[in-house]
């Protein structure tokens, strides 16, 4: 999904972090804001949790999240 998509918010909700990455007119990396779920930011990204969860080892439980926590979007 296009990085304008940050800026418009997800259909689902509203998104709170900031691209930190962009590869070409896609946003490759994520800071996870406050409020953020991987729900939403999947959503807003056109990616699944599921993803988001194999490019980031680090995710333990996608049900819990932090806020500045940095994420994959893109291999």
């Amino acid at each position: 999904a296009p990085v304008e998509t940050l800026t418009r918010g997800a259909t689902n909700g509203t998104l709170n972090g900031n691209v930190v990455e962009v590869e070409g007119n896609l946003a490759s990396s994520y800071r996870i804001g406050e409020g953020d779920t991987l729900t939403t930011i999947a959503g807003a990204f056109g990616v699944t949790v599921d993803g988001i969860a194999e490019l980031n080892p680090q995710i333990e439980d996608v049900n819990l999240i932090y806020s500045d926590d940095t994420i994959k979007l893109l291999p």
